[in-house]
């Protein structure tokens, strides 16, 4: 006579049909983003770990929530919006969103978090390491293929750059 399985042992169905989340068996982890990277983000294995990243995010269809995601409202209506009554399409993404955000957390190193501390979402965290290049001081200019520059190779590499501030346009 078979025993009845535990309850940690059957597997919960959630619909996934439109967030396309794999099933899962526990209720804590219904997101289905357990995958553990071999490695973490540090300041010298963007492109490793960009591959792994890159291969979740393929494997679970999440593109959608980092390259130009379309973010639902958040209020269908104003009256919604006075109540505080989130649309349902806001509240799916949000989680979905919020899942794949702290999973991406996970797989960077403590030295790189900082970088992202100011992200709120999946979205941010990699644009952040794909637009910032990190000059860590005001006379050492490095490229990530090669070592440091000299004082005099930076120098003579400045003079010949012309410096614009960020977000501002140039004038001609």
């Amino acid at each position: 006579m078979a025993s009845s399985p535990s309850r940690d042992e059957i597997p919960v169905q959630h619909s996934t049909t439109e967030m396309n989340l794999p099933n899962t068996t526990k209720e804590s982890s219904k997101s289905g983003l357990t995958h553990s990277l071999t490695i973490k983000l540090d300041e010298k294995n963007f492109l490793l770990w960009s591959q792994q990243v890159n291969g979740v995010i393929t494997a679970h269809n999440l593109h959608r929530f980092i390259v130009n995601p379309e973010i639902p409202l958040q209020f269908a209506t104003v009256a919604d919006r006075i109540d505080g009554k989130t649309s349902d399409e806001y509240r799916k993404w949000i989680f979905k969103d919020q899942t794949l955000f702290t999973w991406l957390l996970s797989t960077i190193s403590d030295a790189v978090l900082p970088r992202v501390v100011h992200c709120k979402h999946a979205h941010e965290v990699l644009s952040k390491h794909l637009n910032v290049k990190h000059v860590s001081a005001i006379d050492q200019l490095a490229d990530p293929l090669t070592k440091p520059l000299s004082p005099s190779n930076y120098a003579t590499i400045r003079s010949k750059l012309k410096v614009f501030p960020c977000f501002t346009t140039p004038s001609v």
